[in-house]
């Protein structure tokens, strides 16, 4: 049987290493790993004199922390150029507004499935192209 939405939990054949009893594993308790590049929010790569997400930055900012400024930055013209509020944006994108929020305010960088749903509802491209990010 292969892993569908139609099965439920307990069709659904156990994971081999984890303990089916109701006791959570080891795996289950250990803490998430974190990305060796990044271990401040985007907007915490800001230098003294920037300002999320227009910059400057510091030295060592990793470049997916670029990306995600770039994508903020026209996440947010998209936003005002469709005269949609953030609320009704992410209403129509089909996730929380708190998740749009973090994005645009540098808290976390953004997922593919919100990029994607973001160029699709704001007929815009968020993706920059890695020549912007030069220099």
């Amino acid at each position: 049987m292969h892993w569908g939405s139609d099965m439920t939990a307990r069709q659904r054949e156990p994971t081999p290493g984890r303990l089916t009893e109701g006791a959570p594993s080891a795996w289950d308790a250990a803490p998430v790993p974190r990305r060796p590049d990044q271990h401040q929010p985007p907007q915490a790569y800001a230098a003294a004199d920037g300002v999320w997400p227009h910059g400057p930055w510091q030295q060592d900012t990793p470049v997916t922390v670029r990306y995600a400024a770039v994508i903020a930055e026209r996440l947010e013209q998209g936003i005002w150029d469709s005269g949609l509020n953030v609320a009704e944006t992410a209403r129509q994108m089909g996730v929380s507004r708190r998740t749009l929020h973090a994005v645009l305010s540098g808290e976390v960088l953004p997922d593919m499935r919100t990029i994607a749903l973001a160029e699709q509802v704001l007929a815009v491209r968020l993706w920059p192209d890695p020549q912007e990010l030069l220099g």
